[in-house]
């Protein structure tokens, strides 16, 4: 994401990560009866059964999530889904984790992450909580909620394999996107003729802020053009896209939108840095950034010099109301970014293509049944006020999927939970 984690909504308690040790220890056969029973467990408390906590979970675990906690998360979990019901296990990661996924009496579904010690009695040490997953009759009801949400919202969900649209909701408007924006940086890496083992160096002048962590690197490391992408992906680095942004060229990226299928790729000029959002937005109470949303192109560019020239990081000051989404930020409609996808999905045939479509892997967004697709690329951005996923899927019969989706409201942060929880539903109802 765009913004630095300070700046994280804080986010409804349906969505909790409960994990309160870290298994260190090596990884022990563990029989199916027991991932069994502690999932038995999960389902039994958030259905509403009394039961002994102190047997079910680890002390580490009960110490920083205790029993009256839980119960408050279990209470909010189900308040509208009803208790569970049964359940059963969507992925197993290991021996001793697992994904599952609860069904409540009234047909909603709580995906749940279960982490159990190694050894007897197999005390539970984790569980990560998601948003229940509400029953869907069909697409067109989970437009209709994408559309009930307060500001803009862009919906576009096409199979790309035989050119059928299957969902559409504004999806021609072109809205904020956050740091969605860096497929189009990917795009220009691939076409390039860089390589992806080419060696650049850490700049410290380059830093930007959070997402990432490349930013407390000593200056002068050395690192690969292919570590910048995985970081700039899959944990949506700011700083590894700056460095990238600065080696492929800000004008060669701002030409690559057009050839990725973002047919106004002048309202991104100049493409920004991350870097220079910051110093932008969040610098002299954001005056600069009023300025430059009335600027045409060459008045921007000097803007930002004198942004650049006026202001450092230690300058920055964030804030948790939406600031400018609608005029400084970096901007593509749902069928724009979906095009993007599709045209990741072609280069993938060529080697550099597939390493791309690798990268886009490395971090799935929500936790999708991995048994159902064969790929799963993900790509999203957000800020205070906005927010965008954007999914390329292959199914495990070959069929290839786009679904973009993005929410805007300039006057409060919006609802990340609720906005995820509707795209995992669009999701699930394109799995087979």
């Amino acid at each position: 994401m765009f913004f630095a984690k300070q700046l994280q909504r804080k986010v409804n308690m349906q969505f909790v990560l409960l994990i309160a040790v870290m298994l260190t220890s090596a990884s022990v056969a563990l029989s199916q009866p027991h991932i069994t029973m502690r999932l038995n467990d999960v389902c039994a408390i958030f259905g509403g059964k009394t039961v002994q906590f102190d047997t079910i979970f680890t002390a580490q675990f009960l110490e920083k999530v205790p029993p009256a906690q839980l119960k408050m998360i279990v209470a909010q979990v189900t308040e509208e889904s009803g208790p569970c019901s049964n359940i059963r296990i969507t992925n197993q990661r290991s021996s001793y984790q697992v994904l599952a996924e609860g069904t409540t009496t009234t047909g909603w579904l709580l995906p749940f992450i279960l982490t159990v010690e190694t050894a007897p009695p197999h005390k539970i040490a984790g569980l990560f909580v998601r948003p229940a997953v509400k029953p869907t009759v069909n697409i067109n009801s989970v437009v209709e909620e994408f559309k009930a949400l307060p500001g803009k919202t862009s919906l576009m969900v096409v199979d790309l394999s035989s050119s059928i649209t299957i969902a559409l909701h504004a999806s021609s408007d072109r809205l904020p996107i956050g740091s969605t924006f860096k497929l189009y940086v990917l795009g220009e890496l691939v076409t390039s003729m860089h390589k992806w083992d080419e060696v650049t160096h850490i700049d410290s002048s380059l830093n930007s802020l959070p997402s990432g962590v490349l930013q407390t690197w000593p200056h002068g490391s050395p690192i690969t053009l292919h570590t910048l992408a995985c970081q700039m992906i899959s944990v949506s680095d700011n700083t590894a896209t700056d460095h990238l942004l600065h080696v492929l060229g800000r004008d060669a990226v701002q030409r690559r939108q057009a050839l990725m299928g973002h047919s106004a790729p002048e309202v991104n000029d100049p493409f920004l840095s991350t870097r220079e959002m910051f110093l932008l937005k969040f610098c002299d109470n954001g005056s600069q950034a009023q300025s430059y949303a009335a600027a045409d192109p060459t008045d921007r560019r000097a803007i930002l010099r004198q942004v650049t020239d006026s202001f450092s990081l230690a300058d920055v000051s964030l804030t948790g109301s939406p600031v400018l989404p609608d005029s400084v930020e970096w901007f593509a409609s749902t069928s724009e970014i979906v095009s993007a996808l599709d045209w990741f999905r072609m280069a993938s045939t060529t080697k550099e293509g597939k390493t791309a479509l690798d990268i886009l892997e490395i971090t799935p967004g929500l936790q999708l049944d991995r048994t159902k697709w064969k790929r799963i690329c993900y790509k999203g951005g957000s800020e205070t006020g906005v927010i965008n996923m954007s999914y390329l899927l292959q199914s495990n019969e070959g069929k290839w999927y786009a679904l973009s989706a993005t929410w805007l409201n300039t006057k409060a942060p919006v609802d990340d939970v609720k906005f995820a929880s509707l795209v995992e539903r669009t999701i699930r109802m394109l799995a087979p």
